[in-house]
């Protein structure tokens, strides 16, 4: 450029990059109304001298720096330069999803419902599913998917902790994984658009329906306990009406009978139906609940199986042909003990997910 620049010959260049040499108008358009512009500038929009500090006033801002006399504003320290797979190491996202696995040639069950872990490595973008371990599922369990950047579509895309979220459907190598809750550091770092609690994890509840055996081995025994409480009940009126003894002084008048509350054969029977009472129905309870946890099948027959068969001995060996110790024991403390197994199998498997 030639400014500054005594017009010699050899001292005067033009600059290649200007286009525009018209003069610049005073007055801008702004909204249909004209203002003066308050930055004039030359021909080509180029700087005036008098933008200069030459012709600057001495009071000006540009003649005075108040550092001289305040001193310079001390800046504060710049944070250390940490790379974000530092920042983020040992830091990941965890979603509890599920999957339904086809179930083939078997009218019982169309699918299993599994229940998987998916890990979001924040440090590289990786993810991992990893399944829960079930003791006895005779699955294969553990790490279902292999660390690393899981392809989200055809065009090279890879998922992102952005396009997670709870209620949403995951396509990870052909298989759809459901997100169902996260847990609290994945609810306070990702913006969870969805309403959901994210502390308790899903619990593997299997499904409770009549097509499943288990129910329905549970159904029929307690059905059959059922009836044996009902038994319990006629067997004490038999047991009345043969000896005509009662415990109502209209049932003794209308059968010419004795009014009686402390024969012995009765108060057996009345015992051992008090002792179901006791029993069956915390089966009822404890069983349903079992039946919830998954068990292995064959391992719930048995309890199931050996429950019954142990309160129908009872009542034979205590009610109808009283048998010596320990015969009436062995059958109680069997039930006994049932009962307080499947309630703490109950108890622990739940507890777990809390």
């Amino acid at each position: 450029m030639a400014w500054g620049l005594p017009k010699l010959p050899g001292l005067t260049f033009s600059d290649p990059t200007k286009t525009q040499y018209h003069m610049r108008s005073s007055l801008r358009y702004y909204q249909g109304h004209r203002f003066p512009d308050t930055v004039i500038r030359g021909p080509g929009g180029t700087a005036t001298d008098v933008d200069s500090n030459a012709f600057a006033l001495p009071e000006d801002s540009v003649n005075y720096d108040p550092s001289l006399t305040y001193g310079r504003v001390k800046q504060p320290a710049l944070p250390a330069v940490v790379p974000h797979w530092v920042h983020y190491d040992k830091r990941c996202l965890n979603f509890t999803a599920f999957f339904k696995q086809p179930v083939f040639d078997n009218p019982d069950e169309n699918y299993r419902v599994r229940v998987v872990n998916i890990i979001y490595f924040l440090e590289d973008d990786s993810i991992t599913v990893m399944e829960p371990r079930v003791q006895n599922s005779g699955l294969w369990q553990g790490r279902l998917v292999k660390r690393g950047k899981i392809p989200k579509n055809d065009i090279g895309e890879f998922w992102h902790w952005k396009d997670l979220d709870v209620g949403k459907d995951i396509c990870i190598y052909g298989k759809v994984f459901h997100t169902v809750s996260c847990d609290l550091f994945t609810k306070n770092t990702v913006d969870i658009r969805v309403e959901h609690d994210c502390n308790p994890p899903i619990v593997n509840m299997v499904s409770i329906s009549l097509d499943n055996p288990l129910v329905q081995t549970y159904i029929f025994y307690s059905g059959v306990l059922a009836l044996k409480l009902v038994f319990g009940a006629i067997l004490t009126a038999t047991v009345r009406v043969k000896k005509n003894v009662y415990a109502n002084p209209e049932d003794a008048v209308a059968r010419k009978g004795t009014v009686k509350y402390d024969d012995p054969d009765v108060e057996r029977t009345r015992r051992a139906h008090l002792n179901d009472l006791e029993n069956i129905p915390a089966f009822w309870v404890l069983g349903a609940l079992y039946v919830t946890t998954g068990p292995v099948a064959a391992w719930a027959t048995l309890l199931f199986r050996a429950f019954t068969l142990a309160r129908i001995a009872y009542t034979i060996v205590y009610a109808i042909v009283p048998l010596p110790p320990p015969s009436r024991g062995i059958p109680f403390m069997t039930s006994f003990f049932i009962n307080v197994y499947m309630g703490v199998q109950v108890a622990l498997y739940y507890l777990s997910a809390m």
